[in-house]
């Protein structure tokens, strides 16, 4: 990415945003139901790739807000993603990982720090803050050509639901953040699309730095 960007020449944001979604956001969020428990200090080290990625996509100076960059580039948190999972994990009959979900003595009577809860307890949390209390089954049909366009349209609404409610949680993080008040009042909501779709290079960057 530092080969294709550069602060007066090279690629748009658009192409770095896609070439970071396809080689390194994609990796994360495989991973994130299974490394979603671990400690912050664990986290962190992949919070600070994410970061130097987002900076070279918009050319950002070191030391721009994380928050602000996350506005910039479009980039919601991981949570969306695993949302989705469970959704899927839910609407298919005997799913070989249905059973990360199912309940169990630990949900109740086991002891979790905040942000370490077991993914069941997690995806317990979002359906009901969501208002989601049943998700269809998803039919088999024996054509393969059906079973593309049935699993494309089967949970609009409520993936729809999980959307608006990890932007809420989104917006919240971001309003109640100390850092980049100057931006907050340039973009006071966040938003699942990049800002500044610009043409040159180096335009995009200045009017970035500008802002952020």
């Amino acid at each position: 990415m530092r080969i294709m960007s550069g602060t007066r020449w090279g690629v748009s944001k658009n192409v770095l945003l896609i070439v970071y979604k396809a080689l390194i956001r994609s990796i994360m969020d495989y991973g994130c139901i299974a490394y979603d428990t671990a400690s912050l200090s664990v986290k962190s080290k992949l919070d600070s790739v994410q970061y130097k990625a987002m900076r070279i996509c918009c050319g950002a100076m070191t030391g721009t807000p994380a928050t602000s960059l996350q506005v910039e580039c479009g980039q919601p948190p991981s949570q969306l993603m695993m949302a989705d999972y469970s959704l899927k994990i839910k609407s298919i009959p005997n799913h070989s990982t249905a059973t990360i979900l199912e309940d169990s003595w630990q949900n109740h009577y086991g002891k979790f720090k905040r942000g370490r809860e077991t993914f069941s307890i997690k995806v317990k949390q979002t359906l009901q803050s969501a208002d989601i209390d049943y998700i269809p089954v998803l039919p088999r049909d024996t054509e393969p050509w059906r079973q593309m366009i049935t699993k494309r349209d089967h949970l609009p609404s409520q993936k729809q639901r999980i959307r608006q409610l990890i932007l809420d949680e989104w917006q919240e993080i971001y309003d109640y953040c100390e850092t980049g008040e100057f931006y907050k009042e340039l973009y006071p909501t966040v938003c699942y699309k990049p800002r500044q779709q610009l043409q040159r290079r180096g335009k995009e960057v200045q009017v970035t730095r500008l802002c952020v």
